[in-house]
């Protein structure tokens, strides 16, 4: 996995399209369960935001 391929990892197979399908949707679940899961954190302030221009002035972007 890296960056440039948004961090997901990329295999070369032979397998029928419903099944390449299926398994892009149950990455899609997860991602949605993961990002409801944070957005719940946020609204509990048991994390702290920080905007995108804070971050990257303090990287020096």
């Amino acid at each position: 996995m890296s960056p440039e391929d948004g961090g997901q990892e990329r295999v070369t197979a032979a397998v029928p399209g419903e099944l390449a399908e299926a398994g892009a949707e149950l990455i899609d679940h997860e991602d949605g369960r993961i990002a409801w899961e944070r957005l719940n954190e946020i609204r509990a302030g048991l994390v702290r935001t920080v905007p995108v221009a804070e971050v990257a002035r303090d990287l020096g972007l």
